[in-house]
């Protein structure tokens, strides 16, 4: 028996669709299967600003379904991927913009860009223990036993995480340099900034106890900074994730088989006692390696 096709976007479009108070601009995707998708773009929060500046966005994909070229803007990319599916370049013009290599685990080791290169550090649980960026900057991480990021070491200083629970989407409520109250605001140095989010819970929008607005920003459908205006305060970003320079804090994919069973139930049941407002660790970003979860 044949395997089912997947499918796949092949062109992007806008227009003004009906609704039952007139009309309202609306992304419609077109699937290789002739599958049409119409969405209200206020319902997909970022995805305007993404997606109008690609219309129309045919992408090619391999038999696989890898993608292998994006047209965005005019401008087409290509890509190559290995032979465990996993991406090893980006090429825009017949030059190569991004390459990346990978350890013996799959996951992913170096990224080149025209700025450097970046190495990744992992633990034998496959969490991020270290970066080291171009130009010699580093960051280094620690974890608790829920594979919950509890502390960070990078340029500012060390960050020491405090939580309302013990598990991933646990809030954070104090990191050393200022206090958190999830998804209303943040205190540090004397002055409390408030933070206005989207229904993605991304923070775009800061105002001061004048409710004078201090700060802004705005992000694409897949976490890439877009714009921004004055000077953000903390950590937290697109979807409420937190942000190390340019990545994201990635949230664990999976657990190892030791004790991973009682560790799901400890935090299924924290999470049924407190569920969290804001999930901090689950951003993605444009610059997110591809074993965290980014689809170039």
């Amino acid at each position: 028996m044949p395997t089912p096709k997947r499918p796949r976007v092949v062109e992007v479009r806008a227009y003004r669709g009906p609704n039952p108070y007139g009309y309202r601009p609306v992304i419609r995707f077109k699937f290789d299967l002739g599958l049409l998708e119409d969405y209200p773009t206020d319902a997909i929060p970022g995805f305007t600003e993404r997606l109008l500046d690609a219309i129309p966005t045919p992408d090619q994909h391999d038999g696989n379904g890898n993608r292998t070229s994006k047209t965005l803007g005019g401008v087409t990319q290509s890509y190559t991927v290995d032979n465990g599916d996993k991406l090893t370049s980006i090429s825009q013009g017949g030059t190569t913009v991004k390459s990346y290599t990978y350890d013996a685990a799959g996951r992913t080791k170096t990224v080149v860009s025209s700025a450097g290169t970046t190495t990744f550090n992992y633990d034998y649980e496959s969490r991020v223990t270290g970066i080291t960026y171009p130009g010699g900057g580093s960051n280094s991480f620690t974890y608790n036993g829920l594979d919950t990021r509890v502390g960070k070491v990078d340029s500012v200083g060390t960050a020491t995480y405090r939580r309302d629970g013990a598990c991933v989407l646990a809030p954070v409520l104090s990191d050393g340099l200022a206090v958190y109250t999830p998804g209303v605001s943040q205190r540090r140095s004397g002055a409390t900034t408030y933070d206005l989010s989207d229904r993605l819970g991304s923070a775009t929008r800061q105002t001061n106890a004048a409710t004078s607005t201090t700060a802004t920003r705005s992000y694409d459908a897949f976490g890439m900074l877009l714009a921004s205006t004055g000077t953000p305060q903390g950590p937290f970003g697109f979807a409420g994730g937190t942000a190390t320079r340019r990545t994201p804090t990635p949230r664990p994919r999976h657990h190892p088989p030791v004790a991973s069973h009682d560790r799901e139930q400890i935090c299924e049941s924290e999470n049924d006692r407190s569920p969290p407002e804001i999930p901090h660790l689950r951003a993605k970003n444009a610059d997110l390696p591809p074993s965290f979860g980014q689809f170039a």
